[in-house]
């Protein structure tokens, strides 16, 4: 089982499927956390989807 350390950065298309499994579940990961919301003063750039508490919790969890 490969992990981490073990891939090289590259493109999704271009790495082994173990990297690419293991990018994935990184990424599901993720989009419980993050959200992109539209915000037109930030022009569209993803945005946390919690409050700096929250946040906090699940940082140091």
């Amino acid at each position: 089982y490969a992990s981490a350390v073990d891939c090289e950065v590259s493109l999704p298309q271009n790495s082994n499927s173990e990297c690419n499994a293991i990018r994935n579940a990184d990424l599901a990961k993720n989009k419980k956390i993050y959200t992109l919301k539209y915000d037109e003063d930030l022009h569209g750039f993803a945005l946390l989807n919690m409050t700096q508490t929250q946040l906090g919790a699940v940082a140091s969890k």
